[in-house]
């Protein structure tokens, strides 16, 4: 399996009907976790991913009625 750095933080979402995440990353220990980007997976006919887009914008949480920030 995949590990994942600390302090990373997912939020699903949908975005046009596929499953989407908000991440969030903290930038230290106590630090709240910052809007980072928004990841769309598209899943194949058995519902595998067949590939991720990711959108580094994290302007773009709001329409996904996300906060800016997480607490830590």
């Amino acid at each position: 399996p995949l590990a994942r750095p600390r302090g990373w933080r997912l939020i699903p979402v949908r975005a046009n009907g596929q499953v989407a995440f908000g991440d969030y990353v903290s930038a230290g220990p106590g630090r709240p976790r910052e809007a980072h980007g928004i990841e769309v997976l598209t899943l194949d006919d058995d519902a595998r991913i067949a590939a991720i887009t990711v959108f580094h914008r994290p302007e773009a949480f709001a329409r996904f009625g996300l906060p800016p920030t997480l607490p830590s």
